[in-house]
């Protein structure tokens, strides 16, 4: 049995998204192996799609294909659409193996990324006036925004700090109403963590979102620092690379 590795992306139509995305998985494949037979794919908004991703990887010989999406919950995408995809692969390629990795969320290392990104703006997260907002993508399931909450908790036993969740799209309590929940408990200085794995139009946008918030809701006084996302981020490529290698094992 031949197996090759799908890398799938959530997909943008920001190139600098897309460009990180690649050198996230050049540096995992650096460190697999460099004759690792693999391809990429995105879901949505950018070529190429899962599908076409398995015929490249079965034109080049491969019968088990082991799809490993960089996404971080399951969610809407993990539980419905890549699963749809790969079953209409498999209706083309009936001799096809297709395994379906899960997704990292709830991974150490991108725990670890996290607080990395954080502790960057060497703000005081000690300070009683300074709060941090852990700031999700969104989601309609209710289990990954339980998780979510859990990372939140777990990130504020860390940095000894208070730590609220927020979201930019979703069911989930909104950036904004969670802005506006710290303002009114008192917070001078924010710190906005994204919880969001690559670049493109959510973190492209998030400056203008917190200064409109600030504008309408008069709270300009507050000081609002909001760090990287987590992107290539060693420990983070490690792990990726890890479960690769794993995933080729047991083959």
């Amino acid at each position: 049995m031949t197996t090759a590795i799908l890398f799938v992306g959530h997909g943008t139509r920001r190139q600098h998204g897309i460009e990180e995305f690649v050198r996230f998985v050049d540096a995992v494949r650096f460190l697999v192996s460099p004759s690792l037979l693999s391809s990429l794919a995105f879901l949505e908004l950018q070529p190429p799609d899962i599908i076409q991703g398995i015929d490249s990887l079965v034109a080049q010989g491969a019968d088990h294909v082991v799809c490993i999406p960089l996404f971080l919950f399951s969610a809407g995408h993990m539980l419905e659409d890549i699963p749809n995809q790969l079953a209409s692969a498999a209706r083309v390629h009936p001799h096809v193996r297709m395994t379906l990795s899960e997704p990292y969320g709830t991974d150490g290392a991108l725990f670890h990324a996290l607080v990395d990104r954080i502790a960057a703006l060497s703000e005081n997260l000690l300070a009683e006036d300074t709060g941090i907002l852990l700031l999700g993508r969104g989601n309609k399931e209710p289990q990954a925004q339980a998780v979510f909450a859990d990372l939140a908790n777990r990130l504020a036993t860390h940095v000894h700090a208070q730590v609220s969740v927020g979201y930019l799209a979703g069911t989930g309590r909104r950036l904004e109403d969670t802005l506006t929940q710290m303002a009114a408990e008192g917070f001078s200085t924010i710190v906005v963590a994204p919880f969001l794995w690559f670049s493109g139009w959510l973190t492209d946008t998030l400056p203008d979102r917190i200064a409109k918030w600030q504008a309408a809701a008069g709270h300009c006084e507050i000081k609002i620092r909001v760090s990287s996302h987590l992107g290539i981020h060693p420990e983070v490529v490690a792990c990726v690379a890890e479960r690769v290698r794993a995933c080729l094992a047991e083959a």
